[in-house]
Parts: structure tokens; sequence; C-alpha cells
């Protein structure tokens, strides 16, 4: 037998891994165990493919008066253009 220890579920996802579990013929308790295993083990051996942020390009020029090194004006700048 492993480690007791309490933890709080919304009724709806409780309801669920009832349902789950019993369609399964196994405990809740195991039914949890199994799938924080399988979670783990998906984060561990990188199955997962990983994120990547891809920012897009674009060409462009600076509107007339901006000075990127003068932040406040910068800030200035951004909040009246609309």
């Amino acid at each position: 037998m492993g480690e007791r220890t309490t933890i709080v579920l919304d009724e709806e996802l409780a309801r669920q891994l009832r349902i789950r579990a019993g369609k399964k013929g196994i405990g809740l308790s195991r039914l949890i165990g199994d799938l924080l295993r399988s979670a783990m083990n998906t984060r561990m051996t990188g199955n997962e493919k990983p994120y990547r942020l891809e920012w897009p390009t674009t060409r462009g020029r600076l509107m007339p008066g901006v000075d990127l090194d003068d932040r406040d004006r910068l800030y200035d700048i951004m909040e009246n253009s609309g």
C-alpha cells in the first residue's frame, strides 16, 4: 500500500474519474496513480514536442520623431497613436 494523501478535486473532474475507473474496473486511487505516472513519464522522456514560438518578421521604418533610446518619449508616442 502506498502513501496516503488527500487531494481536492472539483465535482465534475471527480465524477469523470469515477466513471473512467468504473469502466476500467479499477479503483479511483489506482486510476489517478496511473494517470499521474503516465503524465510524468511523458514529460520526463521528452515524448512531447517542444513548444516553439515563432515571431513574425516585417520590414518597416520608424515613425518621424521616434527615438528608441528615449523610453519615456517612446511610451508617449505609443499611447497617443491609435
